[in-house]
C-alpha cells in the first residue's frame, strides 16, 4: 500500500493521497496518528504538487541537490595541500555561483557604484 501511495504522489501531487487517507474508516487503529500526518500535508499541498514539478524537469528529491552542492563543495575546498576556513570558502563558493548563474559581471559592476555618488546636472 506505501509504494502504491508513494508513487502516486511522486506522479499527481499529494492531494490524492490526502483524499485517500481523509476516507478511511473512523475505527481505523492508526487514525490519530494518520490525522497528525494528513495536518503537514494538508499545511504543505501547494509545495508538494510533484507531477507537475516533473513534468517541468525539475528534481524533486533531494538528492540530486545535495549531491551537486557536495560536488561542487568538494571540487574546489578538498583539493590537495588545501586548507580553508569557513569564511573564505563561503566567499569563493559565492563567487562560483555568480559565475555558473552568469551574473558575475552584473553583481561587480553594482558593486563597484556602492559607495559613490553622481553629481548632480
Amino acid at each position: 500500500m506505501f509504494k502504491l501511495r508513494r508513487r502516486l504522489m511522486r506522479d499527481y501531487g499529494a492531494a490524492c493521497v490526502v483524499r485517500y487517507f481523509e476516507n478511511l474508516p473512523a475505527q481505523h487503529p492508526a487514525k490519530a496518528q494518520i490525522e497528525e500526518a494528513l495536518h503537514y500535508f494538508r499545511t504543505n499541498l501547494a509545495r508538494m504538487d510533484y507531477g507537475t514539478y516533473r513534468k517541468s524537469g525539475y528534481f524533486i528529491g533531494s538528492g540530486a541537490m545535495e549531491g551537486t552542492c557536495k560536488s561542487l563543495v568538494n571540487q574546489r575546498t578538498d583539493l590537495a595541500g588545501q586548507r580553508w576556513h569557513p569564511s573564505g570558502s563561503l566567499n569563493v563558493l559565492r563567487c562560483r555561483a555568480l559565475v555558473a548563474d552568469q551574473l558575475h559581471d552584473a553583481y561587480w559592476h553594482e558593486r563597484s557604484s556602492v559607495g559613490t555618488s553622481k553629481k548632480a546636472a
